[in-house]
């Protein structure tokens, strides 16, 4: 599934092989662009808004939101599902975490389909502004953020793992080095989201490099080996990706995913 800029916001159906069109469904309950989107079997599809989340149904296109953004959080970002089927959303500006510098931190929220109910799966340092997310089979949680730095790093951008049985215990595992010149590097700049399909890697990384006031950012993609150290262990995998133009017109890549 992927979304558009439609007025209403709408979820589009395509066949991954062929790239056909399998229909499609408008968001009337969107106040608001659509954020990423997910789908729980082939008939449920959510999709994350800054204020909402909304559930179509594929068949019908009939549309229910299933939870607000509460105030604790500023809005949500990204969306998926973790393995006993609860929706996993990223959400940013959470009111009351403000850290050293006054920049207030984001959060992982687990969501029941059903019922809407929120709980919190973390928030707080090192995760400043969580984009997009992946679970593994092993069920932990991977996250594309900017983080808190040590040293000269100060806000780097990063891809975070959090294990939702001991979130206490989340820690980095890819890391960019923002004091670097942005037109030599080759780690991670700003990580907008993640893709993983066996717990022991590698994990894919979206990600953008600002290239100037005329020019549209770049859009990488990276891999990650999760047994190597968090600032060495990142491979750039292709730059200047396909749809993206060489000046501020055109289309704009933000999501990734494996098909399987």
């Amino acid at each position: 599934f992927v979304v558009g800029e439609q007025s209403p916001p709408t979820v589009h159906g395509v066949d991954g092989v062929s790239g056909a069109s399998k229909g499609s469904c408008p968001c009337s309950a969107c106040t608001a662009s659509i954020s990423d989107v997910t789908a729980h079997g082939t008939s449920e599809i959510y999709v994350s808004t800054p204020y909402s989340i909304v559930e179509i149904d594929a068949a019908s296109c009939a549309n229910r939101v299933v939870t607000s953004i509460q105030v604790a959080f500023g809005f949500f970002k990204g969306i998926t599902l973790d393995r006993n089927g609860a929706l996993l959303v990223t959400a940013d500006d959470c009111a009351g975490c403000a850290n050293e510098l006054g920049t207030n931190f984001g959060g992982v929220l687990r969501v029941d389909r059903s019922s809407g109910a929120q709980s919190i799966v973390f928030s707080g340092p090192p995760m400043i502004s969580p984009d997009g997310l992946a679970v593994a089979p092993d069920g932990r949680i991977y996250v594309a953020a900017e983080v808190t730095g040590t040293g000269a790093i100060v806000y780097p951008s990063g891809v975070l793992r959090i294990d939702p049985e001991n979130p206490g215990a989340a820690a980095f595992v890819a890391i960019g080095d923002d004091t670097a010149d942005p037109i030599d590097r080759t780690d991670i700049v700003s990580a907008t989201d993640v893709a993983i399909e066996d717990a022991a890697g590698p994990l894919y990384v979206l990600d953008t490099r600002y290239r100037g006031a005329t020019l549209q950012d770049e859009l990488r993609l990276l891999s990650v080996n999760l047994a190597g150290a968090p600032t060495s262990n990142q491979t750039l995998l292709s730059e200047d990706l396909e749809g993206v133009n060489q000046d501020r017109r055109g289309g704009w890549l933000l999501g990734i995913d494996i098909s399987g």
